[in-house]
């Protein structure tokens, strides 16, 4: 057990703590661009997994007026992709999210699944990942400084 001045922290939290600097070191490599011009290795990814790893990471560095939540549809399969790559996408749209939110609302991160055809751009059946938020959308000053979401997450369907 660690424990600090105020009280004790549980080996789970010191784990939890410890997976998520792990988690934080890959997303900082990620931005820093070491993975860049790496081919993105299609793992089998729990998307329930991935968002609960992401909520984690983000709730803790968000303003405290902003409440994260999740959202999860009935039979939702394993995606193909890269985690660190689809947990940077997710973590990259909720701070645009939070941007958009002057410092409180509700954000939530989520996935379902979408029956493919008729008239879907994909035939097949699919995963869909979103975040969602309450605010009222960023001036032009926010949106050049939001951080770019449009590069390659990994993934495959």
């Amino acid at each position: 057990m660690v424990e600090d001045g105020g009280g004790a922290t549980t080996v789970a939290d010191a784990d939890s703590i410890l997976l998520s600097a792990r988690r934080a070191a890959e997303l900082t490599r990620d931005l820093l661009g070491s993975r860049a011009a790496m081919p993105t290795a299609g793992e089998q990814v729990r998307p329930e997994s991935l968002i609960t790893s992401v909520v984690s990471l983000v709730s803790r560095t968000l303003p405290e007026g902003i409440k994260v939540e999740t959202s999860f549809g009935d039979e939702l399969a394993a995606i193909e992709g890269d985690p660190a790559q689809l947990s940077h996408a997710l973590v990259n749209l909720c701070i645009d999210a939070a941007d958009a939110m002057d410092e409180h609302g509700v954000l939530t991160i989520g996935a379902h699944r979408r029956r493919g055809g008729d008239g879907d751009a994909v035939a097949s059946d699919h995963v869909v990942l979103s975040v969602t938020d309450t605010g009222a959308g960023m001036d032009v000053e926010q949106r050049g400084q939001r951080v770019d979401g449009s590069t390659d997450a990994g993934i495959s369907a």
